[in-house]
């Protein structure tokens, strides 16, 4: 009878951390995007249009786009849209040059992104992106907010990338985690 009781006890406690695992990961809503799509390299000397994938993209707060490069060919800086416009760096926002950079798309608004090695920025190796605050503020079945004064214009948010590689939302793994735990509760 005894090793009824551990054998339970050893179950209950194995239950509980497998439901806090699943409440954790509900919590987290970050979707992660490889720049410039599932293979996607930062450089300028491919044929990736940027701006064209940051289109069919809907970013929202707390998501982080990956950068992966030669990081003695090409960095990754963050600037203003001032800078972003000139393509000329005097007091980047953020500077990585590691060759595998996360950035945390962390406030709602517009992020800036270019190379600064010479030539690059002027090439292909610059995007801007619009990050919402949520879905609801996106507006999808309305008309899209005007953009600030010099702001270039942001194509209306399309749907969020499919399960197809590019996106995995935390909150599914979650109820995927748990919804057998209640079902074998019952």
């Amino acid at each position: 009878m005894a090793s009824f009781s551990v054998a339970a006890a050893a179950s209950s406690s194995c239950l509980i951390l497998v439901t806090m695992l699943s409440a954790l990961l509900t919590l987290s809503s970050a979707s992660h995007f490889r720049v410039g799509g599932p293979d996607g390299v930062w450089t300028s000397s491919n044929n990736v249009n940027y701006t064209k994938w940051v289109d069919s993209i809907h970013f929202q707060v707390e998501d982080v786009l990956r950068f992966v490069y030669d990081n003695k060919k090409e960095n990754v800086i963050q600037v203003s849209q001032q800078e972003y416009k000139s393509c000329k760096v005097t007091a980047p926002v953020k500077k990585w040059s590691s060759g595998d950079d996360s950035v945390s798309l962390d406030t709602a608004g517009y992020f800036y992104f270019i190379s600064s090695v010479d030539g690059h920025c002027q090439g292909r190796a610059r995007f801007d992106v619009k990050v919402y605050a949520n879905d609801k503020e996106a507006g999808h079945d309305q008309a899209p907010s005007t953009p600030p004064a010099g702001a270039p214009v942001v194509p209306a948010p399309g749907p969020k990338p499919s399960a197809a590689g590019v996106s995995v939302k935390a909150s599914s793994v979650g109820w995927f985690t748990i919804l057998p735990l209640l079902i074998l509760l019952n």
